[in-house]
């Protein structure tokens, strides 16, 4: 090393890259924010901090998700101001694709003007073994000048006993900071464990 010409400092705190200088060692892509909700049997998951213009990607991951009605989808609202305020209107749009096991077809769905952002569209089944999984990155919530964008990628086993693979993108049509996003089943309650990250 020390016959290497290369520039900074070398320290406890910082790496050689293959460019031949020596860099702080940097946070990683994924940052947590806030602690991990491990719900049973509630109504809704709400984050409702950590949206800021510190990131201008983030992501929420739900994994090992259950509902108790059968047949229920996972809905996302947004919440504006400090409260905060949920958007219950007709303010979200969306388009999706399902495919599952059992065909080879594709599913397309699409709302350009729902009350919610679909993020699980074909049922989730409520016995012991069926559960859903998503990730669901939120684009730029924290601006005001901009429209905050949504894309989910997961699996979900659906009532009707098939696994389902879904793709999804939207937003929520107004140009208002978003602070707080609420994660909801359309009917009954869920169970599961959410994290909230920021993306580097």
């Amino acid at each position: 090393i020390a016959d290497l010409a290369a520039t900074g400092t070398a320290s406890s705190t910082t790496f050689l890259r293959g460019d031949n200088s020596w860099q702080e060692v940097g946070g990683g892509m994924h940052t947590q924010i806030g602690s991990t909700q491990t719900l049973s049997g509630q109504s809704s998951c709400n984050f409702e901090s950590g949206f800021t213009s510190t990131y201008k990607t983030y992501l929420i991951r739900f994994e090992n998700v259950t509902v108790n009605t059968n047949a229920a989808n996972v809905q996302l609202r947004v919440g504006t101001g400090g409260t905060p305020t949920y958007q219950t209107g007709s303010v979200y749009q969306f388009h999706g694709q399902r495919m599952q096991g059992s065909s080879s077809a594709e599913a397309q769905y699409n709302n350009d003007s729902a009350t919610s952002y679909t993020v699980s569209e074909s049922g989730i089944g409520n016995t012991s073994e069926q559960s859903a999984h998503f990730s669901i990155y939120i684009y730029n919530p924290a601006s005001a000048a901009t429209r905050t964008l949504f894309r989910s990628v997961g699996m979900a086993y659906y009532y009707g006993q098939y696994e389902h693979h879904h793709i999804s993108g939207g937003g929520y049509k107004a140009a208002t900071a978003v602070t707080a996003i609420k994660l909801y089943p359309t009917s009954g309650t869920f169970s599961g464990t959410f994290k909230l990250y920021g993306l580097n």
